[in-house]
């Protein structure tokens, strides 16, 4: 029984040492420098997926006579052939062990890169076009390594390739993790934390336009402390100063700390400015909050 032990453990390390000898004599070099270098080629093709899920299915093939490790850039932009389609961004830091002369095919995940384009359309080539900014690398590595929501990490991608404003980087079932992505993406871009998010539903229908143009919801963060007991209310009004909806009215409060995170179901809501109040029974402004809603 021993022995039989022995000879297994035995066979495993043989194993183990010839994976780690054959890792070895691999290449580690950088996809978009193999790419330079001409030791690779990568073509891509656009999959019936959304594209901020795993939106291409690329080839990989080395052309060399050596073993090659290929690390993936931390953002990899991808040209559509047809210009009609927009460009992918791929979401890299993979490790790829890729044989002398052999092709390596695997599906990706992406995100889109102009939210006032179309969706991709499933069936379309793409091709190696650069790697992204620095940051862009940064945020999509902080994505990855915090299992980032497909449609935040989306929202955090428009941000810097089309401008958008911070309060879109919002998952309604993840908030603490929003605010550190938020947070994290504010440190880097030198912006200030957002008042409030916005919850907006992003269009992965292939051929459509993508932009998000309503919010489906409004979420603000509120911290306010009482020294003494208070019946309060939190509603949020129009340009007009007109009540639109209440999140509480009247509600007793003790003396205390608070620290509250309230929601408006905002899909029906006009495009405008809009007010949250926090205030006393007494009309005494707590905390007041001015939004612009698309």
């Amino acid at each position: 029984m021993k022995k039989g032990l022995i000879y297994i453990c035995i066979m495993m390390l043989l194993q183990h040492t010839s994976i780690w000898a054959k890792e070895q004599r691999m290449e580690k070099i950088l996809l978009s420098t193999a790419l330079k270098e001409q030791k690779i080629t990568l073509k891509g093709i656009s999959t019936k997926e959304p594209y901020n899920g795993k939106g291409l299915r690329i080839t990989i093939e080395n052309i060399t006579r050596e073993n090659l490790l290929l690390v993936m850039d931390s953002a990899i932009i991808m040209r559509p052939e047809n210009a009609e389609n927009q460009n992918l961004i791929i979401g890299g830091t993979e490790l790829l062990a890729i044989n002398a002369g052999k092709p390596r095919i695997l599906e990706l995940q992406t995100y889109c890169g102009e939210s006032d384009d179309q969706a991709p359309v499933a069936g379309h080539l793409y091709h190696f076009e650069s790697t992204g900014s620095s940051n862009m690398g940064k945020v999509l590595a902080f994505v990855k390594a915090n299992s980032v929501s497909n449609d935040m990490a989306q929202h955090a991608v428009w941000v810097l390739t089309n401008k958008h404003s911070l309060s879109d980087v919002y998952d309604y079932n993840n908030p603490e993790l929003s605010r550190k992505l938020v947070a994290y993406m504010g440190q880097l871009l030198g912006l200030d934390a957002p008042q409030y998010f916005t919850v907006k539903e992003i269009n992965a229908i292939q051929g459509a336009a993508v932009r998000p143009d309503k919010t489906l919801k409004l979420v603000a963060n509120l911290q306010w402390t009482l020294s003494a007991p208070e019946k309060l209310s939190l509603s949020i009004y129009n340009d007009k100063n007109e009540r639109v909806a209440s999140y509480f009215t009247g509600k007793d409060f003790i003396k205390g700390r608070y620290d509250l995170n309230a929601s408006f179901e905002t899909i029906d809501y006009p495009s405008g400015d809009y007010t949250i109040r926090l205030q006393t029974n007494t009309q005494e402004v707590l905390k007041e909050i001015k939004v612009r809603l698309e």
